[in-house]
C-alpha cells in the first residue's frame, strides 16, 4: 500500500480518493470507502475498522468510474509509443518548446520490477538548467509534457525516475 495517508475523510467518516488514488474500494464490514490505485487492484488492504478490504479487479474499478473495463493501461500506451506504433513528440524541447533534436532517456520503474526507458526531447540549455534542480521533480515535470508519460505517472504515482542517458542516440 502506498505510504502516507492518501485519503481524506468526508462528513460520514468514509475516505475519498485523492488525485493519486483514482479508484474507490468499499469495506464490506463498515462501509467505509477508501481510495486505491490501479496497482492495488486484486489485492487486500486494511480498513480503519480492523477488517480487510478486498480491492476489486482493475476492470471492475475502471467500470465503477465510467471507464471502459479493458482500456489500454498507461503502460501499454507507453510501450506502443516506444515500439513506434504511435509517434513520440518530435523536434521540440519538452521544457521550453524550442526546436531541437537532442533527447535524454529516463528509466521509469513503476509498480513492477520491470523498468521502461522513456526518451524525451530536451534542448541542451534546459538539460543544463535541470542539473541545478531536484532531479526527480525536474524529470517528472519534463516527462509530463508527453501525454502518454503523464498518464503513466498519474496511474503509478510512486514511479521511480532515473536519468540513464544525458543524450539519447
Amino acid at each position: 500500500m502506498p505510504e502516507g495517508n492518501p485519503f481524506k475523510p468526508d462528513a460520514a467518516g468514509s475516505t475519498v480518493p485523492q488525485a493519486n488514488f483514482p479508484f474507490v474500494a468499499e469495506c464490506g464490514s463498515c462501509g467505509r470507502r477508501i481510495g486505491v490505485t490501479a496497482g492495488m487492484a486484486g489485492t487486500q488492504v486494511p480498513c480503519q475498522c480492523g477488517q480487510t478490504i478486498a480491492v476489486p479487479l482493475l476492470s471492475d474499478l475502471r467500470r465503477d468510474i465510467g471507464r471502459g473495463a479493458y482500456g489500454d493501461s498507461p503502460l501499454a500506451v507507453v510501450k506502443r509509443l516506444l515500439a513506434g506504433k504511435d509517434s513520440l513528440p518530435g523536434e521540440m524541447c519538452a521544457a521550453c518548446r524550442r526546436p531541437t533534436t537532442e533527447r535524454i532517456v529516463c528509466l521509469a520503474e513503476c509498480e513492477s520490477p520491470q523498468a521502461e526507458r522513456l526518451p524525451v526531447t530536451l534542448c541542451d540549455e534546459c538539460r543544463s538548467a535541470t542539473k541545478n534542480l531536484d532531479r526527480r521533480a525536474a524529470l517528472n515535470r519534463i516527462l509530463r509534457s508527453v501525454p502518454a508519460y503523464a498518464r503513466l505517472l498519474d496511474e503509478y504515482p510512486r514511479t521511480k525516475l532515473t536519468l540513464v542517458e544525458e543524450k539519447a542516440t
